[in-house]
């Protein structure tokens, strides 16, 4: 009998969907955001394992590409569209922030955050590849709201998110976690991870954090999510030239620190477990140098503060990027499958 499998997605990650006809059709990118970490567990009773022995912590896949090995039942084979826009972005709940809301025509398209050989270099944290699914947002009926407004003058528009995105495979004989160094094409340095459903089904959480927004409950709500700004931190960091003929050239650097972020304007209904920590240690570096000369806020502003929406989450909306055609198939359950094997 095949078991379903969940996984619920939790922080900051910045969803890429491939406008192109491909097997990897939507990329969950991680920024290089301080004092964030990718983690993956079990939930309700699903075990990890990985070559035979259960695994007791929880997965780090920093500097990693993730990507589902699902072998499924006969009457299954056939998956259906990603149904992730209409699920995610389209209703009166959101599950992402799409960017273009806020920062317009800024919103590029970067390729090396969606390719082969992205590295950390490119302000990459971990990819986690997605090519098939039924999406849906757990915490739907009880969202926050944000304002977002594109210039401080401006109108507010009124979003609300939920902190979770869930994605669901039915139909399964087995699961598992793959789990790649980014910019290689070494599968021999791949770890596998075994998923293991508790009782009838399997449960895994895979989120991107500040794990100090555990230490202290029950503080004052910021007013801005300033941990949005890594999504900035994915986009070109110069503008192309607008004009002429020929190549095109890199101009003057966008000024991140002066684009919008969300504000926080009403939690849930329902009591969510509110925190905020602040970091002296991190002095006034706002971002990590992911584009090589770093991104500092002016001096004397507050440097990274984290609070959250729930009782697992910190100040980390996602956001949803633009879409793009992208070619990530070499890491396709068709083409790894074969090579891995289904363990």
């Amino acid at each position: 009998m095949g078991f379903k499998l969940s996984v619920d997605f939790i922080g900051l990650l910045h969803y890429v969907q491939n406008d192109g006809e491909r097997d990897v059709q939507l990329c969950a990118v991680l920024p290089m955001a301080d004092n964030h970490n990718g983690l993956i567990k079990g939930e309700s009773g699903t075990t990890l394992r990985r070559q035979g022995d259960t695994v007791t912590q929880t997965v780090n896949f920093n500097g990693k590409r993730v990507v589902f090995l699902l072998e499924k039942e006969a009457s299954s084979q056939t998956s259906a569209e990603l149904n992730f826009s209409a699920a995610v972005l389209d209703g009166e709940v959101k599950g992402a922030v799409p960017i273009q809301d806020l920062i317009g025509d800024l919103a590029d398209q970067n390729p090396r955050i969606v390719m082969e050989d992205t590295t950390e270099q490119d302000g990459v944290r971990a990819q986690i590849l997605i090519e098939e699914g039924e999406f849906s947002l757990p915490g739907a009926d009880n969202p926050a709201r944000l304002e977002l407004r594109r210039t401080p003058q401006s109108p507010a528009e009124s979003l609300k998110l939920s902190p979770t995105v869930r994605m669901e495979v039915d139909g399964l004989l087995s699961a598992a976690i793959v789990v790649l160094p980014l910019g290689t094409l070494d599968l021999a340095k791949a770890d596998i991870y075994s998923v293991e459903p508790g009782n009838q089904d399997a449960e895994v959480e895979i989120s991107h954090l500040c794990p100090f927004a555990l230490a202290a409950l029950d503080r004052p709500i910021p007013e801005e999510d300033e941990d949005f700004r890594f999504h900035y931190t994915l986009l070109r960091q110069e503008q192309p030239q607008s004009s002429g003929s020929g190549p095109s050239r890199m101009e003057d650097p966008i000024d991140l620190a002066s684009l919008p972020v969300p504000r926080i304007a009403e939690l849930p209904r329902i009591p969510f477990g509110l925190f905020r920590a602040e970091h002296a240690s991190l002095g006034n570096r706002l971002f990590s140098a992911a584009s090589g000369s770093g991104l500092l806020p002016q001096s004397g502003q507050q440097a990274h503060r984290p609070y959250g929406l729930s009782g697992t989450t910190c100040n980390c909306a996602s956001c949803n990027g633009v879409p793009r055609p992208y070619n990530l198939d070499t890491f396709s359950q068709r083409n790894l499958g074969p090579v891995l094997g289904r363990q």
